[in-house]
């Protein structure tokens, strides 16, 4: 086994050293405002914070653009952490961009000879010294084989295994100087984000399996005559290196490139959201960095998918939450959304499930199907995406890594969609919503036979839960719990809003099950006397629901930074 030299302990001590180094001064400036609150005032602390992020969020960038490593895909995985991270530092952090300086053509040719058990001569008729293109993991240089096949290696940076591991170790010891130093960890699961950042990560470094990703891809995208994904030649690949077809096309914005052959734009934007759908829906396997870069078009026209290095799987279960979510959505059930967003992982640990619920209600109240009507129409849909932004941030609340590659990859690829086509109808992606809705794993049937079901336990268990509450309010037994929503006044004047509402519902509940048995019994008319006196406590009780205390509607806010 080859011993490390002195200078690759240096430099992994380096390293370490200044992520870590860095990290620490955050730690001490955010301290030292966080003394300073209580003698600045509240706007003029505002302004300071996020003066601070933004500075903080720019000396990252910079010292990731220099050291390279994982620093770069650190950096851009936190920019997708809209739940964890103010926005001054998530915009700040997606301008990263990995590209680097390549490395030097003489560890490519020692790489490829010591993998290939070959020299390079002895492999490719030829080989362009000058990179294609580079990046923080590996680079990618042109080449031809001795059958005339023109390809592109894509081949690991020099020492990047130790690079990755020391960069691992700088933020581990950084997530534990966090841990003892600061209230993050209350905030956020740290071991959890450290887990995916390392699971994510680690995948890319073996090639081996982006070549089988991209023969996945390669027999699922089959379907569609305009899709391609490049061959790859497995004799030529190994851990350290990816051979594979090489592509004569231009990147899928390169607006004049594409008029220039007479490509239908909106065409290829349709294909580009048909192709990703069929992915996500159909397959429950997609492309997880779908940018511009990665997705190519062909002078005839042909779509090409490229770097399957990140990829991402929707399961069975998470995809019967998915549609438990969206049907919660367009019901406008908040009860049921935050029951879905629990079993997708979206809540933190020991986060105040009645406080996320409301939350949730205050934020449909105030989105109303018209305004959605409207945001559809006009197609404007950025002032909601920040709001969401926002609220997941203010909310104790997190995001799956899966989900995070599934947010961004949609995002990222109905930008590249929209840029090709600007007047693009939702129409298009009809069919596959269809689908996630009707597939044989659920279905719309089966979700209005289980609402249903839902629906006939919770009437059967109504005159239990009532005699219940009426034994206990009868011996001075019940109480009602509200937790504390950050002003004690406003919970006060709650309360005699709250018991008038439990009495009506007490009293809609009692009429309906009374009308309930006297119709089964045959009492007609009763039974419509019953149901008029319910549809008279039902109109009462939603007036009542309707009446807001003064500044009851404002939204929770997180406390501090982060």
């Amino acid at each position: 086994m080859r011993r490390k030299s002195r200078s690759e302990y240096m430099n992994r001590y380096y390293r370490i050293w200044r992520i870590t180094s860095m990290f620490v001064a955050f730690f001490v400036q955010v301290w030292w405002y966080k003394k300073q609150e209580r003698r600045v005032g509240e706007e003029a602390m505002a302004e300071r914070w996020s003066k601070l992020y933004h500075r903080m969020a720019a000396r990252f960038c910079n010292t990731a653009t220099e050291l390279g490593g994982l620093l770069i895909k650190a950096g851009q995985f936190f920019a997708t952490r809209v739940d964890v991270l103010p926005p001054e530092i998530t915009s700040e952090l997606a301008q990263l961009q990995d590209a680097v300086p390549p490395a030097p053509f003489d560890h490519i040719e020692r790489t490829i000879a010591e993998e290939l058990s070959q020299p390079l001569e002895a492999i490719f008729t030829s080989f362009e010294r000058t990179a294609l293109a580079a990046a923080s993991l590996g680079q990618v240089h042109q080449a031809t084989l001795p059958t005339g096949e023109k390809v592109a290696v894509k081949v690991l940076r020099p020492h990047i295994h130790e690079i990755i591991h020391a960069d691992f170790e700088a933020i581990q010891l950084t997530m534990l100087l966090a841990k003892i130093f600061t209230d993050l960890p209350k905030q956020m699961d740290m071991d959890a984000i450290f887990r995916e950042m390392q699971q994510t990560f680690s995948n890319e470094l073996d090639y081996r399996l982006e070549a089988a990703h991209s023969e996945r891809f390669k027999k699922s995208l089959a379907v569609f005559e305009k899709i391609y994904v490049p061959n790859i030649y497995r004799q030529y690949s190994t851990k350290s290196i990816l051979t594979m077809e090489f592509i004569d096309g231009r990147k899928v914005d390169d607006y004049a490139f594409i008029e220039e052959n007479g490509i239908d734009r909106k065409e290829l934007g349709h294909l580009l959201i048909r192709s990703y759908l069929h992915q996500v829906v159909n397959d429950g396997f997609f492309h997880a960095d779908p940018h511009q870069g990665n997705i190519y078009v062909k002078a005839d026209g042909t779509m090409v998918f490229l770097d399957f290095g990140m990829v991402g799987e929707i399961r069975p279960m998470m995809k019967e939450n998915l549609k438990n979510l969206l049907f919660a959505l367009v019901e406008r059930d908040s009860e049921k959304m935050v029951e879905a967003m629990g079993n997708l992982g979206f809540l933190r640990p020991h986060a105040n499930v009645n406080l996320v619920r409301r939350a949730m209600q205050f934020f449909l109240d105030h989105h109303s199907s018209e305004q959605m009507k409207e945001m559809e129409r006009t197609k404007n849909l950025g002032p909601l995406g920040s709001e969401i932004r926002e609220f997941i941030y203010q909310q104790p609340m997190q995001i799956p890594a899966h989900l995070i590659f599934l947010g961004r990859a949609i995002l990222t690829v109905t930008g590249v969609a929209f840029g090709l086509d600007p007047q693009m109808d939702a129409q298009v992606a009809a069919p596959y919503i269809k689908k996630l809705m009707d597939d044989t794993d659920g279905g719309l049937a089966n979700m209005v036979l289980k609402r249903a079901k839902s629906f006939g336990s919770t009437v059967l268990s109504l005159p239990t839960l009532l005699a219940r509450t009426l034994k206990k309010a009868d011996l001075g037994d019940l109480h009602v719990k509200v937790d504390n929503l950050g002003d004690i006044t406003r919970a006060i004047m709650f309360q005699s809003r709250l018991a008038n509402r439990l009495v009506l519902a007490l009293l809609l509940a009692t009429s309906i099950i009374c009308g309930t048995i006297l119709y089964t019994q045959q009492f007609i008319q009763e039974a419509k006397g019953a149901a008029s006196i319910a549809a008279l406590l039902a109109i009462l009780l939603l007036w009542h629901s309707r009446q807001r205390p003064r500044d009851s509607s404002q939204p929770f806010h997180r406390n501090g930074p982060f």
